[in-house]
């Protein structure tokens, strides 16, 4: 008999090797994508909290570490005065070539 194999999780391949078991993204960051983006990550969110009532029940706190592991303050953290000058050099940063 078959087996019949499923594809790789594009969630696992996104996340590779990692042993992350949450994904932080900050929302001064993604307010800054185009629009049909923020509306595609919206839909994604109503959807996950409909398929796993209560999901967003529970409040987390997110603390930013440095590089060698200390605690320091987050430049992103202010989604309503965003640190624009920052967000613009992560994106020129990101643009490949």
């Amino acid at each position: 008999m078959e087996k019949h194999m499923e594809p790789p999780c594009p969630l696992h391949l996104w996340f590779e090797l990692s042993y992350a078991s949450y994904l932080v993204l900050p929302r001064s960051v993604m307010q800054e994508m185009p629009f049909e983006w923020r509306e595609r990550m919206a839909k994604c969110l109503d959807e996950i909290c409909e398929v796993f009532k209560g999901i967003e029940d529970d409040g987390y706190a997110v603390q930013l570490r440095g590089k060698n592991g200390r605690f320091r303050s987050d430049p992103l953290a202010n989604y309503r005065h965003p640190n624009t000058s920052m967000i613009e050099e992560m994106r020129n940063r990101g643009i490949r070539s």
